[in-house]
């Protein structure tokens, strides 16, 4: 068995979930399948099938000898990746601070650990939500596609004295044994993928995830202000590539109580998706205007739960049966 240094979590193939061996720089399955390890990274992702996003491709070719510049230097402040992809990793609040950014902008975790669960993080890029998760408690393993991204987010949570672990790999075909995880979390990811490989990520989700574990996702809300805009700016055709897919509540909800459990939805934010309140001593004055009403309106949907059904961001919530 392969199992991570800080969360003791097991590694499996992500194929045929048999369980791995370690053997210099490959990891191998029963049946004479291989992973490989890049600059110690497991790149978890299958050969046999078409990735998700172009950045998975790039994963799979990569090896030692083309390591970035930056791991031979020292990064001083603001990593230049988060610098960079700031606005992809934070949303449109966040589209004055590329380049700008004098910390790393961690948002507070929406769920609190007491006992040290295990949580998965799909979709972690430099490690942002991993991270947040990390200083509430949880042993949080951090998934995404890119190869580049994880080693940023090995080499912030070392900056940052926190020990997440990171793992290259898809959200469809996670890259674990069943049941491994107390909770499984994902933000501002899923919503970029089409709706089917959302239903065959939820599966998965649902097989790693323990008895009453809970799923804790957010998406785009169909109904909400920001996401009709949006939708009418491209005509309400149908989303191209890594634009977003916009679901109505109904569609989230039957969706995970299929895959996983009883759902229920919880008000993010409206407005704008990715608000964090952790951040708002980064923002313009006109991103914390937008910031605080949705602040405003997310603490009222507490006794008005149909405001729900406007907000622009919602975390749907599904326990495992």
């Amino acid at each position: 068995m392969v199992t991570l240094a800080h969360s003791d979590v097991q590694l499996a193939c992500p194929r045929t979930h048999a369980a791995l061996t370690a053997d210099d720089t490959l990891l191998r399955a029963g049946d004479d399948t291989a992973y490989r390890l890049v600059r110690g990274v497991p790149v978890m992702l299958r050969g046999d099938v078409t990735q998700s996003q172009r950045e998975g491709e790039a994963s799979l070719a990569a090896d030692d000898s083309d390591a970035p510049t930056w791991m031979d230097e020292a990064v001083d402040g603001v990593h230049p990746h988060v610098q960079r992809f700031i606005v992809e990793t934070g949303g449109s609040l966040y589209r004055d601070l590329v380049g700008r950014l004098d910390r790393y902008p961690i948002p507070h975790f929406p769920l609190t650990s007491h006992s040290g669960e295990t949580l998965l993080d799909i979709g972690c890029n430099w490690g942002r939500w991993s991270l947040a998760a990390a200083q509430a408690g949880f042993k949080s393993v951090g998934l995404d596609p890119n190869l580049e991204a994880v080693e940023v987010a090995r080499h912030v949570s070392n900056a940052m004295g926190l020990a997440p672990d990171f793992v290259v790999g898809d959200a469809r075909y996670l890259p674990f044994p069943d049941a491994q995880f107390d909770v499984v979390f994902s933000y501002s990811v899923l919503q970029h993928l089409p709706k089917e490989h959302v239903c065959q990520s939820l599966d998965d989700i649902a097989r790693v995830l323990k008895p009453g574990g809970r799923a804790y996702i957010q998406l785009a809300n169909k109904l909400g202000p920001l996401g009709l805009f949006h939708q009418g700016r491209r005509k309400f055709r149908a989303a191209r590539g890594f634009e977003v897919r916009y679901w109505t509540p109904k569609e989230m909800v039957s969706a995970f109580e299929r895959a996983i459990g009883p759902a229920e939805l919880h008000f993010d934010g409206i407005f704008t998706i990715n608000p964090q309140t952790s951040d708002r001593d980064l923002l313009s004055p006109t991103s914390r205007a937008v910031l605080d009403v949705s602040e405003t309106v997310k603490r009222a949907s507490k006794k008005v739960g149909a405001l729900r059904w406007i907000a622009d961001s919602l975390y749907v919530s599904a326990v495992k049966h």
